[in-house]
């Protein structure tokens, strides 16, 4: 695994962006079956965890306007210092089977967010939220928050490509950012076949605002 382990003074904010819907395209259903793959293999040191899940895909743009739902470093999916460029050339020599067709496809659909519904299987209590309010009792404060990104595929759809950001507020679980390569099986179903973490914060020196 390679790592970029940011600086403690990282600031993270999470933006609650005015987006509804109606102003969003649909993800496609194709996706849904390659986030519950990784899903299936998340774990939360907690009794009961109760996970939030953003109801908007990270997009690769930077500043409030760009609507993501969540921004690190001002920016959604390619957090600075770390570029694309940089980013699919230590994927490469992490993956040297990485499609540079499912790179190029998770690049274009990350262009623009997108609208997601709650099709997640999951091993754990999750609720898909847009984050403008909050729940009662134990979603008021969920252990986690997790924003996708869009999926990438290769040509042939049995390979593909994916990014996950986990707002922890669990101790032992870091804040961080993580892109996923998945491989389809002969069974038909997807299953996880790499992970490259690219943003590590402990949990006791990320900082949040919420506004």
């Amino acid at each position: 695994m390679i790592s970029r382990i940011l600086s403690t003074f990282v600031f993270v904010a999470v933006v609650r962006v005015p987006a509804s819907p109606q102003e969003l395209k649909q993800a496609p259903a194709e996706v849904y079956d390659t986030y519950n793959a990784v899903l299936a293999g998340m774990k939360f040191p907690v009794a009961d965890p109760h996970i939030g899940i953003a109801d908007t895909t990270l997009n690769t743009g930077c500043g409030e306007a760009s609507r993501n739902p969540v921004l690190m470093n001002n920016c959604g999916m390619f957090i600075p210092p770390a570029t694309a460029d940089g980013i699919y050339a230590e994927a490469r020599e992490a993956w040297p089977a990485l499609s540079g067709e499912a790179w190029t496809d998770l690049v274009q659909r990350s262009r623009t967010s997108a609208h997601l519904n709650d099709s997640f299987v999951t091993p754990f209590q999750h609720r898909l939220s847009d984050l403008k309010s909050t729940g009662k009792g134990p979603w008021e404060s969920p252990n986690a928050w997790l924003f996708f990104s869009n999926v990438g595929f290769n040509k042939k759809h049995n390979q593909a490509l994916l990014y996950i950001q986990v707002f922890s507020y669990t101790p032992r679980v870091p804040t961080g950012g993580d892109l996923f390569l998945l491989k389809l099986a002969p069974s038909g179903k997807w299953q996880v076949d790499g992970r490259l973490t690219l943003i590590q914060i402990a949990t006791d020196t990320a900082k949040g605002t919420q506004s």
